[in-house]
């Protein structure tokens, strides 16, 4: 099991690098929109699993997320 701190750190992280996807019509980052609800860790699966939404409903590409 990891700690507090660790899982704080992994989520910092994880959000600074999705803060550099950028939202081609928009042109601002998916953080700042609003559209990352969560990001978890599991350390057991080293899995990082992110809780988002995306900006056009029943946009079929949302299966390219893995």
């Amino acid at each position: 099991m990891i700690s507090m701190d660790t899982q704080s750190t992994l989520k910092t992280q994880a959000l600074a690098a999705l803060s550099t996807v950028i939202d081609p019509e928009l042109g601002v980052n998916i953080v700042d929109l609003g559209l990352i609800y969560d990001v978890a860790y599991d350390a057991d699966l080293k899995l990082c699993t992110v809780t988002m939404t995306l900006t056009i409903m029943g946009l079929s590409t949302d299966r390219l997320f893995e």
